[in-house]
């Protein structure tokens, strides 16, 4: 898969969160053209800052996954951000907390062993580097993240037996700490 940058020229009275898509009134732009091969269904986004899409995908060759949003208007294009995970598989889950009060984006994904593993780091902080934890937690398919109503990420895979395991992020200690899991 190549990529093709477009851009948003949204009215300056709009919020563009489409990642590339026109919004009512606005104009598409080129952008500069992204080379990339990715493994096949493993592309995904997410939004890191209002309107602005990071996404990410496998490299087709390592495996490793990768992020990339494109520039500012002005500033100079950058290559993709490599983030490891090359023991995983197929398409990752992304959402957004905080921990430690600090924004985070947040990656999991399915490991050839067929656990859960979860990376955390600064959103759009793609140098900070990101850490693959493998739960241990069995995990069939793609696992799925989000936010309970008290802005604690959720975390969700189903396991080799079908079943959903759910568990929490715990706020009551420091760094990205989960409860333990719960079967459904």
């Amino acid at each position: 898969m190549t990529g093709i940058g477009l851009k948003c020229s949204c009215p300056p009275t709009s919020t563009c969160t489409s990642g590339g898509r026109t919004p009512r009134g606005g104009a598409l732009d080129r952008a500069p053209n992204l080379v990339f091969i990715a493994r096949a269904r493993t592309a995904s986004g997410t939004e890191t800052h209002e309107g602005r899409i990071t996404h990410y995908w496998r490299d087709e060759q390592s495996g490793e996954v990768l992020a990339h949003r494109l520039p500012g208007s002005g500033a100079p294009d950058v290559a993709p951000a490599p983030l490891g995970g090359h023991s995983g598989s197929g398409p990752l889950a992304l959402g957004r907390c905080l921990v430690d009060g600090y924004d985070c984006t947040v990656l999991a994904q399915r490991e050839r062993t067929g656990t859960l593993a979860l990376t955390a780091y600064p959103t759009e902080l793609e140098a900070a580097g990101a850490w693959w934890a493998d739960t241990l937690q069995s995990c069939k398919g793609t696992p799925a993240l989000a936010l309970d109503r008290d802005g604690r990420l959720v975390v969700a895979a189903v396991d080799r037996d079908g079943r959903m395991n759910v568990t929490r992020q715990r706020t009551d200690q420091q760094g990205m700490v989960l409860e333990h899991w719960v079967r459904l």
